[in-house]
């Protein structure tokens, strides 16, 4: 068996797929008297917070930026009670990009006695945190600097690559967006590894790039971890046009893109960085299964509340994943926003450390989630004599 979080090493293309990672644990399958050891997919019961909608940038196919005031500590205080409700472990404190081009942003951090935003989302993650969830912070780009300020007060960082192709700042992908130049998402990527944080990064696959573009930008996140060994997990996230958008008009990758993807960065990135796949994005079940079976091995965070970037893309319940994967010889097991092979001293300050190891130990407790299959409820009739069916459970909750 090879080892998700072994030393890395790159693997050879086509060679043997990674299956259980150390320290998530593994499932067991008893059939007879033979035990049956099942792969394991992950997924972090996560909730999300948006300081400000607020972006420097306008890529072509975003229809998640827009302006907006920054939120109020009370607002994220509230945010994180309820994922503390909910039974969430991860905080993703998530916003545009360039906070601080906004004038009136930066008027409203000063006045609220704060430096400057990195000040501010400091702020925000120690609310997080006395909820007993852990924070991993996407602002985009970052320097050293930034990163380390942050380091204290979260477990992981994060931001997507998205593409190395320089061509896609002359497409309508990213032709209004400078911060998406490669060289400038590299340096992030970089400087996360010099700090030492634990990073998750990512490609989005059907915005103009080519194949041979795909293959560039895994070599050079491959490259990046062994140098740094940083990278937690690649997500493979797949375009999805939305109106009103520059790219409304553009299609999404197939899955037999994806799956081909998927399969290529299993060959190309060290085997200790795990591929997640956004299940939402993929809405059928044969598909996601495909995706699985090419090596993805993480479903990303999954919420009660509806995706901020894909709001008409819901999640499943995830015992309704569990039970998907399941019929395809896969356990699916909760995991928090820091990796296993991550929780050290090496790699956590101090004051995020016993916490992470407590939630740790908490999730090793209840292993694996339990299978709930989607069970059809007889049709009832409504008022007007239509007639109403439904499925439960419908969403993560």
């Amino acid at each position: 068996m090879v080892s998700a979080y072994a030393r890395p090493e790159k693997m050879q293309r086509g060679g043997s797929q990674p299956t259980v990672p150390e320290g998530t644990g593994a499932g067991w399958e008893v059939s007879g008297s033979e035990p049956h050891r099942l792969e394991v997919v992950t997924c972090s019961h996560s909730l999300t917070f948006i300081p400000t909608y607020s972006c420097l940038f306008a890529c072509g196919y975003c229809a998640f930026a827009r302006p907006t005031p920054l939120a109020s500590l009370e607002a994220a205080a509230s945010c994180f009670v309820r994922g503390k409700q909910a039974g969430c472990h991860e905080a993703l404190i998530m916003s545009g990009e360039g906070v601080m081009a906004f004038p009136r942003l930066r008027a409203t951090l000063v006045a609220w006695g704060f430096r400057d935003y990195h000040d501010y989302l400091s702020a925000v993650c120690r609310l997080a945190l006395e909820q007993g969830l852990l924070p991993h912070i996407n602002i985009g780009n970052q320097t050293e600097e930034e990163f380390r300020r942050l380091r204290p007060v979260c477990v992981s960082m994060g931001m997507m690559l998205e593409t190395t192709s320089r061509e896609l700042l002359r497409q309508p992908a990213h032709q209004h967006a400078p911060g998406k130049a490669p060289h400038l998402r590299l340096a992030t990527l970089a400087a996360a590894g010099r700090a030492q944080v634990p990073f998750t990064t990512g490609l989005l696959i059907g915005i103009g790039e080519t194949p041979a573009d795909r293959e560039a930008s895994l070599e050079a996140i491959a490259e990046l971890h062994h140098q740094y060994g940083h990278i937690q997990e690649v997500i493979l996230q797949p375009f999805v046009p939305h109106p009103g958008t520059a790219m409304a008009d553009w299609t999404g990758p197939d899955v037999p893109t994806l799956a081909a993807v998927v399969r290529l960065a299993r060959a190309i990135l060290p085997s200790d960085v795990v591929i997640q796949i956004p299940p939402n994005l993929v809405p059928d079940a044969a598909d996601r299964r495909e995706l699985v079976l090419a090596g993805a091995r993480d479903l990303g965070g999954i919420s009660p509340e509806p995706d901020q970037i894909n709001p008409d893309a819901p999640w499943l319940a995830p015992a309704r994943y569990a039970a998907e994967l399941a019929a395809w010889g896969f356990v699916l097991r909760p995991r928090l926003a820091v990796y296993p092979r991550f929780q050290t001293r090496a790699w956590l300050d101090t004051a995020v450390y016993d916490l992470v190891r407590s939630r740790q130990a908490e999730l090793d407790a209840l292993g694996a989630i339990v299978p709930v299959p989607a069970v059809e409820v007889p049709a009832v009739d409504a008022p007007g004599g239509q007639t109403c069916r439904t499925h439960t459970p419908r969403a993560c909750r």
